[in-house]
């Protein structure tokens, strides 16, 4: 048994160093379904670590620049783990990533940060008359058929002002709390966000549905807070009229755009 162990650990090694010192790009075109879904330019590195200078999907592009780092342990478990960080959706962004054999990939401990304008362009929403920063963290995101399974994470608004006027006006910071409910006879998870707010002149609560066929939904309360400019109270009237408690119910759906 002792005389096999030695050419054993020599095919092991010799297999390892094949997979994780090859060039990456030729491992994508040897190995990734082709055509691939997006168009990936500035593939350099190998498997171990490396770097992309973009990702686009139709006319989206998704990531200006991506470096990562393998957990070269991970192998002996038919998963790969990785340390990323680089641009994308006109923020930064840090985290870890595990594909797994089936095509799961799980993201933990992901944090990102940017410009809340610059993220809705980028998701198709560009046309929403708002800005500020946003930053986002997951502490888990598992993801199977290109759609999410899992999510749990926070997403803050910070410093959120409408576009509206000439002068912007002050709306205050909001988070949303995200989550997934369960698919309908044997659907997709629907992602789930509840919504509130944190500071400023506005009291805001409710919930933002995105469903696996790109339909999208939402339901919300707003009113103004009692020291709120009068400005804002005359934008709230354009809402309709409110219930007997002053919250204007703000009810819309809609599709999320194509790439």
């Amino acid at each position: 048994m002792i005389r096999w162990l030695a050419p054993l650990l020599g095919v092991i090694a010799f297999v390892y160093g094949l997979i994780t010192l090859a060039p990456v790009a030729n491992l994508v075109a040897w190995f990734a379904p082709q055509p691939l879904p997006v168009t990936i330019s500035g593939l350099s590195g190998t498997l171990v670590q490396g770097r992309i200078t973009g990702v686009v999907e139709g006319q989206r592009r998704w990531v200006d620049e991506a470096r990562w780092q393998l957990s070269p342990w991970t192998l002996l478990t038919a998963r790969l783990r990785y340390q990323l960080e680089g641009e994308a959706l006109g923020s930064v962004f840090t985290g870890q990533v595990q594909a797994s054999p089936g095509g799961t990939l799980a993201l933990a401990d992901t944090q990102a940060a940017g410009n809340l304008k610059q993220l809705l362009q980028a998701v198709g929403q560009g046309f929403l008359p708002i800005d500020g920063q946003f930053r986002l963290n997951l502490t888990d995101l598992t993801v199977r058929d290109q759609w999410p399974q899992q999510i749990d994470g926070v997403l803050t608004l910070q410093g959120v002002v409408s576009t509206l006027l000439r002068d912007p006006l002050v709306l205050g910071d909001f988070e949303a709390v995200l989550s997934t409910e369960p698919g309908v006879d044997d659907q997709p998870p629907t992602l789930l966000a509840t919504v509130s707010a944190l500071d400023g002149p506005l009291e805001v609560n409710g919930t933002a549905r995105q469903y696996a066929d790109r339909r999208q939904a939402a339901d919300l309360r707003v009113r103004a807070k009692a020291d709120a400019p009068p400005i804002l109270r005359n934008m709230l009237n354009s809402l309709g009229r409110p219930d007997a408690e002053g919250w204007y119910r703000i009810q819309r759906s809609g599709r999320l755009p194509l790439p």
